[in-house]
């Protein structure tokens, strides 16, 4: 069943159309973090960053403009606040709605998110 996805956004920020069954083509069963995951949180993921050094932690978006993060949460990389490790997924509130453009990260963990008006938030271990 094809079903529009509204508010689907590509690299460059704008908005294209997709369609529910093209989303599901995300893999992210290669990665052992995602076991920790239900397949409906699975099948909700629109774009994921996986890091750290044995890819145990990851912040991923999903198809309802919702933020959450999972993992070791080595120097706050996770944004949650504290430096507790998490095996299940926590929603990062305060970013909940934003439109995200990209996901990255940086050695140390640092962690930096793009929205699609131009916003970058940043967090992690914040060394040089």
């Amino acid at each position: 069943m094809e079903e529009e996805v509204p508010g689907f956004y590509g690299e460059s920020g704008k908005s294209v159309q997709a369609t529910l069954s093209s989303l599901k083509m995300l893999d992210v069963g290669k990665w052992p973090i995602f076991s920790l995951c239900s397949e409906e949180e699975l099948q909700l993921i629109r774009q994921a960053c996986v890091f750290g050094s044995a890819g145990n932690e990851v912040l991923y978006t999903t198809v309802n403009d919702e933020i959450f993060v999972l993992g070791t949460n080595c120097s706050g990389c996770l944004g949650v606040g504290d430096i507790q490790s998490t095996i299940e997924p926590r929603r990062l509130d305060s970013l909940t709605g934003k439109k995200i453009a990209s996901l990255s990260y940086g050695s140390g963990p640092h962690i930096v998110l793009a929205t699609t008006d131009g916003e970058v938030f940043t967090w992690g271990h914040n060394a040089y």
